[in-house]
Order: C-alpha cells, then sequence, then structure tokens
C-alpha cells in the first residue's frame, strides 16, 4: 500500500491537533536544550526558533517543508509541550520518543 502526503509548513503543523502533548517541570530553555542534543544525534537538522510563547523545534524535510514540530510554551513550574508530526507514516517515533526521554 503506497500512501500520499502532502507538503506541510510549521503553520500547517501548528495548526493541526497535536499528536502528543505533556507537561515538564524542566525550564523551557532547559527542555528545549536537551531536546535539539537528543534531536540532532537523530536526524541530520534541527532548527530551534525563540517564539513569544517559548520555542519551536522543527525538523525540515528537503521536498515537503517540514515533517516535525515541537512547540514548548512556558508555564508556571516548567513548560507545556506538543508534538505535532506531518504523518505517522514518515517516521518520527524515534523523534517524538526522545522527547518525551527530556521530560
Amino acid at each position: 500500500m503506497v500512501g500520499l502526503t502532502g507538503c506541510a509548513s510549521v503553520g500547517d503543523l501548528e495548526k493541526k491537533a497535536p499528536e502528543f502533548s505533556w507537561r515538564t517541570t524542566k525550564s523551557a530553555e532547559s527542555y528545549k536544550r536537551c531536546v535539539v542534543q537528543e534531536w540532532t544525534s537523530v536526524w541530520s537538522t534541527v532548527h530551534a526558533e525563540d517564539t513569544d510563547y517559548g520555542f519551536k523545534v522543527i525538523v525540515p524535510d528537503p521536498v515537503a517543508e517540514t515533517d516535525v514540530v515541537l512547540l514548548i510554551r512556558r508555564a508556571d513550574g516548567g513548560a507545556d509541550v506538543s508534538f505535532h508530526r506531518r504523518s505517522a507514516y514518515l517516521g518520527g517515533d524515534q523523534l517524538r520518543d526522545t522527547a518525551k526521554a527530556c521530560i
């Protein structure tokens, strides 16, 4: 079975319901550092961006724009995190699992 998935921008993925959401007691900055370190050991290109609410960690795709967006929002006592993926069929489980491990 072959499935086709379209291109997705960061904004498109942010509008989708998150595949997973969780809260960490780490600060948004500390959590972002952990995720970026872990993801760069798995994926060759990872971008982290500052936002008004915290950070976005993005795994780009050379063909389809964006595969994964992790939103990290500052919260009292830690950070709220949401994992957005273009398609579950495209992999990314290791990225999700390492993001959870950083909690």
